[in-house]
């Protein structure tokens, strides 16, 4: 699980991206919590156009496209303005791909029996 910002929570595991302050849950399809765990993950480094092909719809079985990544990167950013992050979240590379905001503050929550914690 990922801490955004302090106030929005991102559930890999089951694709919830909530903020309770703003009373915002979002269950997001599978392509678009696999594309935003890996801007997460690769944060501040662009993530190349045929690295999310791959990751993102290849391996899974499904078939990857431009359009496809651009509608999936549309919904995405609507999908965290609505859950209170900025609109620049996500940052067009032109040419090269996506990079996830490297300002944008981003914590791994971490559970170890029981006791959770944020790093």
């Amino acid at each position: 699980m990922f801490i955004i910002n302090k106030e929005v929570t991102f559930n890999e595991e089951d694709g919830y991206l909530e903020n309770p302050s703003l009373n915002v849950s979002v269950l997001m399809a599978a392509p678009a919590r696999r594309l935003l765990l890996v801007l997460i993950t690769e944060r501040g480094s662009p993530v190349e156009r045929d690295y999310l092909f791959r990751t993102v719809w290849d391996e899974h079985g499904l078939r990857s496209s431009h359009s496809n990544l651009n509608q999936y990167i549309s919904i995405l950013r609507k999908t965290l303005v609505q859950a209170g992050l900025p609109d620049d979240a996500i940052i067009t590379i032109p040419k090269i791909g996506f990079m996830f905001n490297p300002v944008i503050d981003v914590k791994t929550y971490v559970s170890f029996a029981g006791k959770k914690t944020a790093e």
